[in-house]
């Protein structure tokens, strides 16, 4: 019973030092960070990429959810990446060469 008890004990521990923390994960070679129900662009899995669509939501885990940021160091050394264009917008960013 003991035992028992300190595994709940430590599970619990866990879970709660876990809640609130960031999840990444990858969607069709934009990486994420999944926060409080909202999804942050953190980089993508190729830097020889030269232009990126990023979605307006991405679906993860059978969940829908907003897009609603780009780390500011999301693209650093991405060398070959000349724009970045936004799903159902017409905004995009141009990246000079010398970023």
């Amino acid at each position: 019973m003991k035992k028992i008890f300190t595994r709940l004990i430590l599970s619990a521990a866990v879970l709660l030092s876990t809640a609130g923390q960031a999840m990444a994960f990858t969607v069709d070679g934009i990486n994420y960070t999944l926060k409080n129900g909202e999804a942050m662009v953190t980089g993508a899995t190729s830097r020889d990429i030269t232009s990126l669509l990023i979605p307006a939501t991405v679906d993860y885990e059978g969940k829908t959810y907003p897009v609603n940021a780009i780390r500011h160091t999301a693209f650093n050394n991405y060398k070959s990446l000349r724009y970045v264009r936004f799903e159902d917008s017409d905004t995009y960013i141009s990246c000079p060469r010398n970023t």
